[in-house]
């Protein structure tokens, strides 16, 4: 799982995405709440922004691990 503020950072900084494109992100990628922050599916950013550019994002960005 992903924090979304992460992600957005990733994709702002280094996809170069714009303020349109990062509200559609947050619009059609589903989060779930934990405590204060939202977290985000791998499998659910890899339908939006494709697979090779998720296996990008998940060398840049800290997965957070849930047993």
């Amino acid at each position: 799982m992903f924090n979304l503020s992460s992600v957005l950072d990733y994709l702002k900084v280094v996809l170069n995405y714009n303020h349109s494109q990062l509200l559609d992100f947050v619009n059609v990628v589903p989060g779930k709440w934990d405590g204060n922050i939202v977290m985000l599916k791998g499998s659910d950013i890899e339908r939006y922004l494709g697979v090779a550019e998720h296996r990008k994002l998940e060398c840049e960005v800290v997965q957070h691990i849930y047993l």
